[in-house]
Formats: C-alpha cells, structure tokens, sequence
C-alpha cells in the first residue's frame, strides 16, 4: 500500500493525499479438474476433433491454455469461468500453428489477471492425439493361417493392406489370413488419412 504524496518546492510544503494506492501483484488462481487423460483425433471428421475442459478463476483474468508450453490458447474476456477448447493444434519451432502428431501432450493451464500478474503453469491433462494405432506391431502366425489385431480409432471403418490384397473393415477387431509363403510382411491399416503399420511373420 502506498500512500501518494505531493511536495510544492517553493512553498516548501508536503501534502499527503488521503486516498490509498495499492499495487496488485498477487496472480490469480485458476481451477481445472485434473488429472484428466482425453484421447482426440484432430482429423475434422467432427468425430472426438477436440478436448473441452471447464475452468474457474479466482478473480476476472484471462484464462491460458499451454500445450507442452507453448501457449495455444488466451481467452479475449476476463471472466471467473469458461471452458479451454483444445483443437489439437500446437505451434511449432516457427511458432506457427499446426496439427498435432500422434504421441501424448502434457496440457497446463494459467491465467493473468488486469494487472498483468500471470499464476505459474498448472499441469492438468495429459492428452493422447490418436488416429490410427494398431494394438500389436508384431503378429506371428503360420502360412496361410488366420489372425486377429484390434486397431483403435474413431474412424467406423478402415482400409488394409496386406502382401498385394486390399480391403476395408468395420473399425475394432480385424481378422486376417496370413499369406501362404514364408517371410516378413507388412500389414498397413488406414484411417482419416493417416496409417498404422504391424510386422506379419509368416513360419
């Protein structure tokens, strides 16, 4: 607290004003439920393409969204509460926006209040970005025996390619027939324009 003060030179005379000044510099406090492990697939299908997460903030501030931080998001009002919509979108080295590759995001959260104080990153989420994942990268099997993989995605059908034959299948468990000579061959399953890939051995 501070209190202001007038001193007139030539009068030689001080003149302490009556109203206080107080200087702001405590951050404001931002609450988000944690911890939370959402999976998205930024594809634009409008099928899981984004995370939405509520806040509260302790006074009015600007709510910050940091992914891996760097920040993506800063709220244009100063409210006490809201909601972060992550698109899946990061910056990159050029600090230019772009679709996030599939891995795991460490999400935080922050908020700068009037005064320009800004409350340390809170890490809340660990975000998954997934398009297409096979659930094994390796499958031996017998020649021309059958075999099953699961693929997770949120796409409802996928497309497959395995030794020279194609096909598309409903999303969730796949099954297959391993080709009838010995070897190593590559199974690549398609979804949304991106693709998965497991080693088929055949002895």
């Amino acid at each position: 607290v501070y209190m202001p003060v007038v001193k007139l030179q030539r009068s030689h005379r001080t003149i302490v004003l009556p109203s206080e000044i107080t200087l702001d510099t405590k951050p404001p406090t931002i609450t988000v439920r944690h911890p939370q492990y959402p999976i998205i697939s930024p594809d634009g299908d409008k099928r899981a393409d984004t995370f939405r997460v509520h806040f509260t903030l302790s006074e009015p501030a600007h709510a910050i969204l940091a992914v891996r931080g760097r920040r993506v998001l800063f709220t244009n009002g100063q409210k006490t509460s809201g909601t972060f919509v992550w698109d899946g979108r990061v910056k990159d080295s050029q600090k230019r926006f772009v679709v996030a590759r599939p891995g795991r995001y460490l999400l935080t959260a922050s908020a700068q209040d009037r005064a320009g104080n800004v409350s340390k990153g809170f890490p809340f989420a660990i975000a998954q970005v997934r398009y297409v994942v096979l659930a094994r990268s390796r499958v031996v099997v017998r020649p021309g025996g059958r075999f099953a993989i699961r693929v997770s995605t949120d796409a409802p059908t996928v497309s497959w390619r395995l030794h020279g034959r194609s096909g598309v299948l409903r999303a969730g468990t796949l099954h297959f027939r391993a080709p009838k000579s010995s070897g190593v061959f590559r199974l690549f399953v398609y979804a949304a324009g991106h693709a998965a890939k497991c080693a088929v051995v055949v002895a």
